[in-house]
This record gives C-alpha cells, sequence and structure tokens, in this order.
C-alpha cells in the first residue's frame, strides 16, 4: 500500500483491532505505566508510530509530525475506551478516522 491516508487509516484500524485482540497485555501497560521503564518504552513506542504515520501524511497537512503525534494520541485514546468497554466502539474509530487529512494540502 502506497502512503497516503489510506495508509494512515489502515496503520490505525490495525493498531485499534490488535489492542483488542490482546486485552490483557493492554491492561498490564495500563497498570504498568507508573513503572518509569515502561513509561519511557510507551513513549518510545508512540514515537516511533509517529514518525511512521507522519510519512503518510506529508503533503495532506503542513505539519505532518505533529498531526500524527496528536493522531496517535487519540488512538491510543479509543483503544482505552474500547478496552473499558469490552467492544469495538465504531462511533469513536469513525471520528478518529475522520480527523486524518484526506486532501492534498496547498501548504504542504
Amino acid at each position: 500500500m502506497t502512503a497516503g491516508p489510506e495508509r494512515a487509516a489502515a496503520r490505525i484500524e490495525g493498531f485499534l483491532d490488535g489492542s483488542r485482540e490482546q486485552p490483557t497485555v493492554r491492561a498490564m501497560l495500563l497498570e504498568a505505566q507508573s513503572l518509569p521503564v515502561i513509561t519511557e518504552l510507551v513513549q518510545q513506542r508512540n514515537s516511533d508510530a509517529a514518525a511512521d504515520l507522519s510519512s503518510d501524511l506529508r503533503g495532506f497537512t503542513p505539519h505532518p509530525k505533529e498531526t500524527a503525534r496528536l493522531l496517535v494520541s487519540a488512538t491510543v485514546e479509543v483503544a482505552m475506551q474500547e478496552l473499558s468497554a469490552g467492544r469495538r466502539l465504531q462511533r469513536l474509530r469513525s471520528a478518529l478516522l475522520d480527523l486524518i487529512p484526506k486532501k492534498k494540502s496547498a501548504q504542504a
């Protein structure tokens, strides 16, 4: 799949689906976030995810790195909400995916 909004959406959906398939891992990470080493690992993973995602947003927003960072944070929030609900929350997922810029930016 080539870089762009569709691949960004696929990455986000993949993360959310993976989180739902491994709820115990997600729950353990939540509990362990008070441990500095876990916090560092989670922050690094989120930074890596944002860097990957920003490549899909180049040309679609004047601020791909910042937009990617915000999308990663929002994705984690949706994952946590789904974990708490014990099910897929389609309206939240749709709202999240609507945040992905879809049109080429004149300023990008």
